[in-house]
């Protein structure tokens, strides 16, 4: 029997409307999830509506948000139309390049603005130790687009935010001593400096830019053949991947480098308000490698505050304020400084004065990628 348009029309205006109903009746009766573990990172809550939010349009937002994050089955959505994506030729997914070899790419951009800002508020702290009580110095590191172009298609190459001209306003405008890591990477593209699946620099990459960095500020670097690389992971899935999931992509190996310093290492987490979270015989936290977040690993991620204590015996002690490029960095400092006081901007919002003092540092080293400083809005805390 034929079937009409107005009945073919009425049959697939049912089922879309059932598919519709099925998905809208599922977000109210599924609970809400606080947390993606593919795509590493919380999820938007539901929000409060007030009279100013619903004024400002922010509730709007927010609630936008809301039913992005909270959709049902979003995890498997996502892998869906990443899938098709990659299938349909396009070279990203709006969040991630997808790059030659397995290789995946931060799409990522440099507000000029903030950068000034962010240079600014550095140079306007370091004033208050002009008198040279502090060695202050700024080392910034490359992403991996900018150093890895070679697992990039051409068309991607060509839109690419201009990392150069970033590091020549910096050296352009910082007042304190500034290290650029991309001359030392450069030189090592064809080595796993930076993960494939993550925006991180691997352990290698990061000794890289710490012997640069060493040498900068005139002291002698342990050299390579003077750590032991022990595999810590061969299952690490990182950023890139959880906002891109494609199939068949490899996994990355973690690697952290020994030697007798870092052995004798010791480290303790604080809050924000420098309340003892945990203390760790070591600055590796080993229950991070049961978690998807493998990078966290290193340092136990990102927190407020941690104070590193070795056996350097040199009489100097560092400040350290960081993103988290400076996780997998800061166990080479471990043979340099007595004691190193790590500082995340964004979950200490506070001036690092009280800390000096406090533990009489000698040396500061801010640590940034190019793309988190030219975008992080926490150094005005500095000013605090």
């Amino acid at each position: 029997m034929k079937i009409s348009n107005k009945t073919h029309n009425l049959i697939f205006t049912a089922i879309f409307c059932a598919i519709i109903g099925g998905i809208f009746a599922a977000s109210f009766l599924m609970p809400d999830k606080a947390f993606s573990e593919v795509e590493n990172r919380d999820l938007q809550a539901i929000p409060k509506a007030t009279p100013e939010s619903i004024i400002d349009g922010g509730f709007g937002k927010s609630f936008e948000t809301y039913a992005q994050d909270q959709f049902p089955s979003r995890d498997s959505w996502m892998r869906a139309k990443t899938g098709v994506d990659k299938l349909l030729g396009r070279y990203d997914n709006g969040n991630v390049y997808f790059g030659r070899n397995g290789w995946l790419f931060q799409k990522d951009e440099i507000n000029k603005r903030q950068l000034k800002k962010n240079i600014e508020y550095i140079n306007t702290y370091s004033e208050k130790y002009d008198d040279g009580a502090l060695e202050i110095s700024l080392l910034v590191a490359p992403t991996s687009a900018s150093i890895m172009q070679k697992h990039l298609k051409n068309n991607v190459v060509k839109v690419l935010p201009d990392e150069k001209a970033a590091m020549d306003t910096l050296r352009q405008e910082s007042e304190i001593s500034l290290c650029d890591a991309t001359h030392a990477l450069s030189k090592h593209v064809d080595e796993y400096i930076y993960y494939r699946t993550d925006h991180h620099w691997t352990t290698l990459g990061a000794y890289y830019a710490y012997a640069g960095w060493i040498e900068n500020i005139g002291m002698n670097e342990y050299e390579r053949d003077d750590f032991n690389e022990v595999n810590v992971s061969d299952d690490f899935f990182g950023t890139s991947y959880s906002k891109a999931p494609l199939p068949f992509i490899k996994p990355d190996s973690m690697y952290r480098f020994d030697n007798p310093a870092l052995q004798n290492a010791s480290m303790t987490v604080l809050d924000a308000k420098l309340n003892e979270k945990s203390s760790l015989t070591s600055l590796y936290d080993e229950k991070q490698l049961n978690i998807k977040d493998k990078y966290s690993y290193f340092l136990s991620g990102n927190n407020p505050v941690t104070i590193i204590t070795s056996e350097a015996n040199t009489g100097r002690r560092l400040m350290f304020i960081k993103d988290s490029y400076g996780n997998c960095f800061a166990p080479f400092l471990t043979s340099h400084f007595d004691e190193i006081v790590v500082i995340d901007m964004r979950y200490y919002r506070n001036s690092p004065d009280k800390l000096i003092e406090q533990y009489e540092i000698t040396d500061m080293l801010f640590l940034y990628n190019i793309q988190t400083l030219s975008n992080d809005n926490n150094l005005v805390y500095l000013m605090r």
